[in-house]
């Protein structure tokens, strides 16, 4: 799979690294993770969020509305919906709002350039589940990091730290969605 070989390359969120571990990528994403939290402290506006820790101020971060009117039936194209655009990465929210048996659920698609992110992995209360269209990367899933193409699904339950990164030479997409339950607390 693309993004890992035993020879030194780019890795995501531009490092560099000469390995054929996952284990090692993830380390390295740690240690850069950590790394950038310290320098951004002093630059970037950080704001507290009812369901992350701190994470940099940003529209891709999407949480499931529970105040809005009810989802309608229907079928929306991505080409009905304004899209969010952040540095390599550009968010399709299709759906977000109650339903008949959810507090709130929204759900979407989105497409990561090579290196990119949404954002640095975090927690919510919402579950979620991820798909993968096309391109290749990494998914972190409560601190296992999983190489993944086309076809791979992500499940992780409410307030499990999780990301993705493209770690492919082409442009990533995935669908996702996610849940809060009639019964579950924000």
């Amino acid at each position: 799979m693309a993004g890992i070989r035993e020879d030194a390359e780019s890795g995501p969120a531009g490092l560099t690294l000469a390995t054929s571990k996952v284990g090692d990528w993830a380390n390295a994403i740690e240690a850069k993770r950590n790394a950038a939290c310290l320098m951004r402290s002093a630059s970037t506006h950080y704001v507290p969020i009812f369901y992350n820790q701190f994470v940099p101020e940003t529209n891709i971060v999407v949480a499931a509305a529970t105040t809005t009117p009810k989802l309608q039936d229907g079928v929306i194209a991505a080409t009905q919906i304004a899209p969010s655009h952040e540095a390599g990465c550009t968010v399709f929210v299709h759906y977000n709002g109650p339903t008949d048996q959810l507090r709130g659920m929204c759900a979407g698609m989105a497409t990561l350039e090579p290196g990119a992110s949404p954002h640095p992995p975090h927690r919510h209360p919402e579950e979620e589940i991820l798909i993968v269209s096309d391109g290749t990367g990494i998914i972190e899933c409560d601190g296992k990091v999983t190489e993944v193409g086309p076809g791979a699904m992500m499940y992780c339950a409410g307030n499990t730290l999780h990301g993705i990164t493209n770690t492919g030479k082409s442009q990533m997409t995935f669908y996702w969605s996610k849940w809060l339950a009639n019964r579950a607390s924000a």
